[in-house]
This record gives structure tokens, sequence and C-alpha cells, in this order.
């Protein structure tokens, strides 16, 4: 599978969910949620609609094309996106946090 990067779906923050993220032991992988429809599409990533399969929770996973941002030089810009996100996103009322990141052969 080929998902990386985990936002919440709604606008408010679910105490559960990062409950979860801290409490886990285990890294959180692409096998632990069943995507669903496309919600959106850029140049090199797309955003789907998955649910986490061991608390029912949704989540928009956008999913970004290794392959792509490394012809093109884009990994620093991944990558400043995935920082911007860490910093401000847990505590600004218009930025999606980020619950986790992941990666495989193909996606960060």
């Amino acid at each position: 599978a080929q998902r990386v990067a985990i936002k919440a779906r709604s606008k408010s923050r679910n105490r559960s969910a990062s409950k979860t993220r801290n409490h886990s032991v285990s890294r959180i992988c692409a096998e632990d949620f069943e995507f669903g429809e496309t919600l959106g599409e850029g140049s090199y990533s797309e955003v789907k609609r998955a649910t986490h399969r061991g608390s029912g929770q949704q989540y928009a996973i956008k999913i970004l094309d290794k392959g792509h941002l490394k012809r093109k030089q884009k990994l620093p810009v991944a990558l400043a996106e995935k920082n911007t996100l860490v910093k401000l996103g847990a505590g600004h009322p218009g930025i999606v946090h980020l619950h986790w990141t992941f990666q495989d052969e193909w996606s960060l």
C-alpha cells in the first residue's frame, strides 16, 4: 500500500485519536486503514478518505508520489509542509492536525 501523511477529517480535535497515537507502541501503517473515495488530487499527491480499522475514526490521508517528488526535486517542499503541520497544526484552528506520517517504497 502507498499511504503516508494522515490528517484528521473533522474540524474538531479528537482526543481519542491522539491518545491512540501516543499510547500505541507499534508503528502505524497503511494496512491499519480501509481506504475509500478520493477527496482531492494535486500534481504529485492525492487525498483519500480512510477509516482506521481499530477505532473506526475517519481521516483524510494525503498520499505523496515519492518518485515524482524526487524527479522534480520537491522533497524539501514536502518536508517543509510536514514540519509546518507539526509546528502549527496542533494549536491553530485554521490548520489541519497532523496525526501521523509513514512511508513505503513508492509514497511519502
